[in-house]
C-alpha cells in the first residue's frame, strides 16, 4: 500500500493531519510519499520531519492541473504495491481507516 498526498503550501495542516496517516494500524507494507509541489512554505522539510518520504516538483508541466501532475508524480516514485491511495494533505485519518479501505477492497 502507497499512499500519495500532493501537497502545495501544506506545512500548516501537517502537522495535525499527516501523523493520522502515518500512525495507521495497517499489517501489509505501507509508505507515504508527500509530493511537494513547488510549496513555498516549507511543506517538504514538515512532511520529512514527519516521516513520510518526499519528493519534490516545480510545478506541473504545461497544459497539466497541479493536483493531477502532483498524483503522477506520487505514483512515478512509488514501488510496486497491491494499492495506492490518493489523499489530500488536509485529511486526517482513524487509526484503522487503511485497513478499512483495504478490506473492502478486497
Amino acid at each position: 500500500m502507497v499512499a500519495v498526498v500532493p501537497a502545495r503550501d501544506a506545512a500548516l495542516v501537517l502537522p495535525r493531519t499527516l501523523p493520522t496517516l502515518l500512525a495507521q494500524d495497517y499489517r501489509g507494507s505501507f509508505e507515504v510519499i508527500v509530493v511537494d509541489d513547488a510549496s513555498g512554505d516549507g511543506t517538504g522539510e514538515i512532511a520529512r520531519s514527519l516521516g513520510a518520504r518526499v519528493i519534490r516538483t516545480s510545478g506541473p508541466p504545461p497544459g497539466w492541473a497541479g493536483k493531477v501532475a502532483a498524483m503522477v508524480a506520487g505514483v512515478a516514485a512509488a514501488e510496486a504495491a497491491d494499492y495506492l491511495l490518493f489523499t489530500d494533505a488536509d485529511i486526517g485519518y482513524p487509526a484503522d481507516g487503511l485497513a478499512a479501505l483495504v478490506d473492502a477492497a478486497r
